[in-house]
């Protein structure tokens, strides 16, 4: 007779413990993206906007960026951890190489990896609200680029670039987005390759809470929590 012993043991539960734990780190970091957006969009849309009233905001700010790339830092470790379980397999190789893809040969994902060591050495630069340029009305967040570039041996090569390719001014919310876009796109491929590789685990593990008659909630296997 199977036993719940026996489906906590199987493969397939292992595993999908192991993916819930990414899925929620993956949560948290998506949480942390939504929360700096909105924040952002409040700036962006008050185009009445005080220096005072941004300087009451700016606390919220600091502590938003901080959160997302912590949270950032924190996912990059978990998924480390996670693909871990697949040394020498093709499933690490491909991960290794899409890692390089994304992320090592990407100059906006460079900037922000080294803008949390930035952070962790030195305090943020505070965000200037410029008039935005597509309407001259609303407003934009920017980082002073000139301000980044006074620690030189705080960045590499391709974060250097990135920040010198910007411009005067590198807007929170365009490089924000774009680089959550970057993640969910990439974990989601993950997300994908594992419920390929472990498709035998997981009906296994089906197969074995239907022997026990076990009631487990549905999990959806190929996205991160919502």
């Amino acid at each position: 007779m199977t036993t719940q012993e026996d489906v906590f043991n199987c493969a397939g539960w292992r595993t999908l413990n192991r993916m819930g734990i990414f899925a929620t780190m993956h949560h948290i970091f998506r949480q942390n993206y939504i929360d700096l957006e909105m924040l952002l969009k409040r700036i962006h849309d008050d185009t009445n906007m005080s220096q005072e009233t941004f300087q009451e905001q700016h606390i919220h700010l600091s502590q938003y960026i901080f959160n997302f790339l912590a949270s950032s830092t924190a996912l990059t470790d978990h998924a480390r951890r996670l693909i871990g379980f697949y040394e020498k397999t093709d499933l690490h190789k491909e991960y290794q190489q899409k890692i390089k893809e994304s992320f090592a040969d990407n100059k906006l994902a460079q900037f922000i990896h080294k803008l949390r060591d930035y952070q962790t050495h030195y305090q943020l630069e505070f965000p200037y609200p410029v008039r935005s340029l597509d309407d001259n009305k609303s407003w934009d967040v920017v980082f002073i680029s000139s301000d980044f570039l006074k620690h030189p041996e705080q960045w590499n090569a391709l974060s250097k670039q990135f920040i010198e390719e910007s411009g005067q001014e590198i807007n929170l919310n365009k490089i924000f987005a774009e680089y959550s876009k970057l993640i969910d796109t990439f974990y989601m491929w993950l997300y994908t390759e594992l419920q390929i590789y472990h498709k035998k685990d997981f009906e296994e593990r089906e197969k074995l809470i239907k022997e026990s008659g076990m009631e487990i909630p549905y999990i959806p296997l190929n996205q991160p929590m919502s």
